[in-house]
């Protein structure tokens, strides 16, 4: 199994993506092999193609995989989102990518990477669309509507001053 896998790593590697993905689809459908492994290599498959593919023919690939309790859920996920940024689809994206960032036991990395993918994606949505960025992580930044007026402005607030204590010289 694992020469299978380095074989499709190395043609991926060498442009053959078709080949790669043919290897990973063959390593998938054994069924001698466990589940784990044959799911590991449907995302390494979707993840070939997540740059071509349509968001449905990842879905239809590893949609399955991205529910609670499998493994493979927040890889399963980010692949998701990923199709669905690449695709245009940010609201699927910002779901996508909001799931992981709220499941604290997703890894730290992929955590940061969803937080940094949500920020980006916030600035694509249409205003008042709730972003998925969690509380403890990057800010809701997706503008409110403008004023109407700039006398809907509210004046800023009066600056107050510090009184900052004079200190004695240093004793020599």
């Amino acid at each position: 199994i694992l020469a299978q896998f380095r074989i499709a790593s190395e043609k991926a590697d060498s442009g053959d993506q078709t080949g790669a993905i043919a290897d990973y689809d063959a390593i998938a459908a054994r069924t001698n092999i466990s589940l784990d492994v044959r799911n590991m290599a449907r995302l390494r498959a979707a993840l070939l193609l997540v740059d071509t593919a349509t968001t449905a023919d990842i879905t239809k690939r590893i949609g399955d995989l991205a529910a609670v309790g499998n493994a493979w859920h927040n890889t399963a996920r980010e692949i998701l989102a990923l199709s669905a940024w690449h695709t245009g689809d940010y609201v699927g994206a910002n779901q996508y990518f909001g799931q992981i960032d709220a499941d604290q036991e997703a890894p730290m990395d992929m955590r940061q990477r969803a937080e940094v993918m949500l920020a980006m994606i916030a600035a694509k949505l249409p205003p008042g669309t709730p972003s998925a960025a969690a509380p403890g992580g990057l800010p809701n930044l997706i503008p409110s509507p403008a004023p109407a007026a700039l006398s809907d402005v509210p004046p800023p607030a009066p600056a107050q001053s510090v009184a900052i204590p004079e200190t004695a010289a240093p004793a020599q």
